[in-house]
C-alpha cells in the first residue's frame, strides 16, 4: 500500500481579507481548526500516515495542540516557499522514508470533509504515480470547479520543491494533464474557501451561523 503524508498550506497573507482569515471565528472556531481537526481524523483512521502544517504564524501552532501533526514556522514570503517547505519536511534526510504520496491542502477549507478526503487517498492508492485532484461539477451550468486537497505522487516532489516564484501545484499540473485524476465532490460546499469577507459570510450562512 502507497504511504501519503499531508502538507498544511497556512502562510496566506489574507490581503483580501483584510485580517487574518485563519484565526477568524466560524462558529466559535478560528477557521484553521476545521482542516486540522479533518487531517487528525484522517491520521487517525490510517488513510494519511503522517502530517505537517506550514506556517508563517505563531498564533496556529496551540491549534495543533494534542494532534499528531507537525508544524514548520517561517517567515517566508511566496506561496512556492511555503510548499518547498512542506515538501521538504517529508524529502529530507532528517525525517527518514518518504511517504509515496504527498497531499496538500489549505487551511481556509473549512467544510472539507473526512470522507473525501479518504475518496483521494483510496484514488492514489489505485493510481500511485498519478496527480489525485478534487473536482465539483455544476448540475446546472455542468462547469467543472478543480479545488484542493491535491496529492502529488513523489514523481513530482523535484518540481514542487523548485516551482517558479508565486507559483502553486497548479503549475505542476498543467505541465502534466495525462497524469491528473480527478475525484468528485457532489457538494458545493466542500470545495469552498474563505479568501474575502463575503466569502466568510456565506460559509456562516451555510452552517446557520447566528
Amino acid at each position: 500500500m502507497s504511504s501519503i503524508g499531508a502538507v498544511i498550506l497556512a502562510s496566506g497573507d489574507a490581503r483580501r481579507f483584510g485580517s487574518n482569515k485563519l484565526l477568524a471565528k466560524l462558529q466559535d472556531k478560528p477557521i484553521a481548526s476545521y482542516i486540522i481537526e479533518t487531517i487528525g481524523q484522517s491520521l487517525k483512521q490510517g488513510c494519511i500516515e503522517q502530517a505537517v502544517c506550514v506556517t508563517r504564524y505563531a498564533e496556529l501552532i496551540p491549534l495543533l495542540k494534542d494532534t499528531d501533526i507537525g508544524v514548520v514556522l517561517h517567515s517566508l514570503p511566496l506561496v512556492n516557499d511555503t510548499i518547498r517547505l512542506g515538501t521538504s519536511y517529508f524529502t529530507g534526510s532528517m525525517h527518514g522514508n518518504a511517504p509515496d504520496g504527498i497531499m496538500y491542502c489549505v487551511a481556509d477549507q473549512p467544510l472539507l470533509q473526512v470522507q473525501t478526503i479518504a475518496s483521494l487517498c483510496i484514488a492514489f492508492q489505485e493510481h500511485p504515480h498519478a496527480i489525485v485532484r478534487l473536482a465539483y461539477t455544476d448540475p446546472k451550468t455542468q462547469t467543472v470547479h478543480y479545488a484542493n486537497p491535491v496529492i502529488f505522487s513523489s514523481d513530482y516532489y523535484e518540481e514542487l520543491c523548485t516551482l517558479p516564484l508565486e507559483k502553486t501545484g497548479k503549475w505542476i499540473i498543467q505541465q502534466h494533464q495525462d497524469a491528473v485524476i480527478t475525484v468528485s465532490v457532489d457538494t458545493y460546499e466542500q470545495i469552498c474557501d474563505v479568501d474575502t469577507e463575503e466569502q466568510f459570510a456565506a460559509i456562516c450562512r451555510l452552517l446557520g451561523c447566528p
